[in-house]
């Protein structure tokens, strides 16, 4: 964007510009109801998610490792309200929040790691994963016959081939950028790109005359 500004003779005010870029991402994401998270300002701490970064390469198995994290669950919402355990919470699914998570949430139009809890050896798969003011949110299906209790000590399990898959793709985009940049001498910028665990989509936006295909 500066690039582009600096062609028109203009500015960027780049703190303004982010700043209002994450109010843009917040308005979006709504799984919590912002005035129920709120009430946590002051009472819950913001999740912590610097394990995510905490994996090592397997260069026999040539996938990347991420240990089991030992987590406190924090808070458990139903789509309501929020709940002291699972077994009271009246939809199908729950949103859980906790102490740490080590799982990459869906940003950057890149998917979000796979994975799942456990508790006595019970699995909760995770349906979904995203950012919600500074909570990590963990959507499951809710088990009746092993309910969860705020306070509960769980084990949070991030899908290691999934999460492979993305690093590679998303290495990829990085390094096609830089192709593109270093092959056509002139202003260019990413508009955007989608990183899964089975594809990856990048976009280009080049300023100057239109390219000859040959």
């Amino acid at each position: 964007i500066k690039r582009i500004a600096e062609i028109d003779g203009l500015t960027v005010d780049v703190n303004a510009f982010e700043e209002r870029m994450n109010q843009m991402k917040m308005s979006i994401r709504t799984d919590f109801n912002e005035e129920t998270l709120s009430m946590f300002d002051d009472t819950l701490p913001a999740t912590c998610n610097d394990s995510k970064y905490d994996y090592s390469y397997d260069k026999n198995e040539q996938i990347y490792r991420t240990k089991p994290l030992e987590s406190k669950l924090l808070a458990i919402f139903d789509g309501q309200t929020i709940v002291q355990s699972t077994a009271d919470a009246s939809s199908p699914t729950v949103k859980l929040i906790f102490a740490e998570s080590p799982f990459y949430y869906e940003s950057g139009g890149q998917q979000s790691d796979e994975g799942f809890l456990t508790k006595n050896e019970v699995q909760f798969p995770i349906k979904s994963l995203k950012m919600q003011r500074n909570y990590v949110i963990h959507e499951i299906e809710r088990d009746t016959a092993n309910p969860l209790m705020t306070g509960d000590k769980m084990s949070l399990h991030v899908n290691d081939k999934t999460r492979t898959e993305c690093i590679r793709n998303h290495t990829a985009t990085h390094l096609l950028n830089a192709v593109v940049r270093n092959t056509i001498n002139l202003p260019t910028y990413q508009k955007s790109s989608a990183v899964t665990n089975s594809h990856l989509k990048i976009e280009l936006a080049i300023m100057g005359p239109k390219i000859n295909a040959k």
